[in-house]
């Protein structure tokens, strides 16, 4: 058996002591431990205090410990596709800067992958402590791992108790080379990157439940895109807060497009459609759901972009791939109708499969 270290990705910008105590601990851990692991850590601060105290952890391991301090900022998901890039081990695992991750659990996960070659990725069960309460998954929790690409995707989709777990598997890295080309590729950037990765993770090839009850502290704190406000972050962009508010429309339109192209975790064409009509339909069904309690107008909905969202969607009357693809492209060339063009043309393209 060859020997593939586990290489943790580490996307930082907070520097508080929070975020120091699990950056040295995830050092310590890698440091110790004997090449068995290594740690890439991109910080995103432009703090010379917080630059320092990386550099200093790295010099506990030199050959294991990789730092990237941007001289510039990027957003939170260039960070992670770059550190992505960088990595040489063929196994990998994303890690926040404000989550403790059991190191049982890291170490067991490694382990399944190095002894199994077919499996892609290892999801653990766990406890969150959210503003003091415990949420704990029960014993039978659905194994994943005996479940078809479809069920995968619901059961990440419901996210254990609305929690995004399954982020943190120990994966394969050529499991995401597909999802990272995609979100590469998208001109416009997701405010929630973490859920292509686990919806690759999950579909694309088998999964294990590396232990039952290994813990995960998911910490409170804020976010670095302020709260994950997907208002400022589409701001960030250029774009009006009518994209935030259409933001499951976007979801649903890439991730059909995401499961049935180019850039598919799944080989198989029924595999392929199942995962794409649930990705369309449900997040078509919520988007609905929530603009029909909404005040659309004051959601900045107005002229033919209103008229269509009237007469077509919240009329059930729109439910192909194909219309709404024109529509976001009616509602991007409201503000930007070079982007609008480029937009449509890379889902087209990625909806293509290669030969």
């Amino acid at each position: 058996m060859i020997f593939d270290a586990l290489t943790i990705l580490v996307p930082t910008y907070r520097n508080d002591a929070k975020a120091r105590r699990v950056l040295a601990g995830l050092a310590a851990l890698v440091a110790g431990s004997e090449g068995r692991m290594r740690l890439v850590v991109g910080d995103n601060s432009q703090n010379p205090q917080k630059h320092e105290f990386l550099r200093r952890l790295a010099e506990w391991s030199p050959e294991r410990i990789d730092i990237h301090c941007r001289p510039q900022r990027i957003s939170g998901q260039m960070n992670l596709l770059d550190l992505f890039g960088k990595s040489v081990s063929g196994i990998l695992m994303f890690h926040a800067d404000d989550d403790y991750i059991s190191d049982d659990y890291m170490v067991r996960a490694h382990e399944i992958l190095q002894q199994d070659a077919s499996v892609s990725a290892a999801y653990t069960s766990y406890i969150v402590s959210k503003g003091g309460s415990i949420l704990t998954v029960p014993q039978a929790v659905p194994q994943l791992d005996q479940a078809s690409p479809v069920e995968r995707l619901i059961e990440n989709h419901n996210c254990w108790g609305g929690y995004n777990l399954l982020f943190y598997s120990v994966f394969r890295k050529r499991s995401l080379e597909g999802t990272v080309a995609f979100l590469n590729a998208c001109p416009i950037e997701a405010p929630f990157h973490d859920w292509w990765f686990s919806y690759a993770m999950v579909c694309g090839g088998r999964v294990r439940n590396a232990a039952a009850g290994q813990i995960l502290y998911a910490a409170e704190g804020t976010h670095e895109m302020g709260g994950n406000d997907s208002i400022a972050h589409y701001a960030a962009l250029g774009l009006p807060p009518l994209v935030s508010h259409l933001q499951l429309v976007f979801t649903a339109a890439e991730g059909a497009c995401f499961f049935l192209g180019r850039y598919s975790p799944l080989a198989d064409a029924d595999g392929r459609r199942a995962c794409a009509q649930f990705m369309f339909e449900t997040n078509i069904k919520i988007a609905i759901a929530r603009l029909q309690q909404s005040d659309l107008p004051a959601l900045g909905l107005g002229g033919e972009v209103l008229q269509q969202l009237n007469t077509v969607i919240l009329n059930n009357d729109w439910l192909t791939l194909e219309s709404t693809i024109d529509f976001l492209h009616l509602v991007l060339a409201q503000t930007n109708a070079d982007l609008a063009d480029r937009y449509r043309g890379f889902l087209s393209d990625a909806l293509k499969i290669p030969a």
